[in-house]
């Protein structure tokens, strides 16, 4: 994958990156301490492809980012590539309820076909366990207005 931009300014605060061996470390300070996100920088492991038909191509990352402790969140991240390089448009947790289209769970991305952002949802019924989302949906997402929304949902 091409250079990503550091110092991008999010919700979340400035992130910053750094390269070691096969990986990157894009890491964010907050007031509360430090939170790191862990990724992939091969090419073949991220989600590549033009989403929302703009001749642009685009780049999903899926990553964990730890806050410390056992505080665990699933964020997406969408680049856009430049002439030379990639700039951050936005971030998405994936428990986001227009993501995902149920009170409970994660949307887990799969691939870009189309313009749009196929992946599967996997929900939470009130009486499943913390571990064991008992819903899962495959479940199209389209980009609009710098936000993904989920447009469908289809039992698996």
């Amino acid at each position: 994958m091409d250079k990503i931009k550091s110092d991008v300014k999010t919700e979340g605060g400035t992130f910053e990156l750094s390269e070691a061996n096969e990986y990157m470390t894009l890491s964010s300070k907050y007031d509360w301490g430090r939170t790191t996100i862990d990724f992939s920088k091969l090419k073949s492991e991220h989600i590549l492809g033009d989403l929302g038909n703009d001749g642009i191509e685009d780049a999903v990352i899926n990553v964990n980012a730890y806050y410390g402790g056992n505080s665990e969140h699933l964020i997406l991240y969408v680049f856009s590539k430049t002439s030379n390089d990639w700039k951050l448009v936005f971030e998405v947790n994936a428990s986001d309820k227009l993501l995902k289209d149920c009170d409970k769970g994660k949307f887990y991305p799969k691939k870009i076909e189309k313009g749009f952002l196929i992946g599967e949802s996997q929900c939470f019924k009130d009486s499943d366990p913390h571990c064991c989302p008992s819903l899962r949906y495959q479940t199209t997402v389209k980009l609009e207005n710098d936000r993904l929304i989920s447009i469908e949902k289809k039992k698996k």
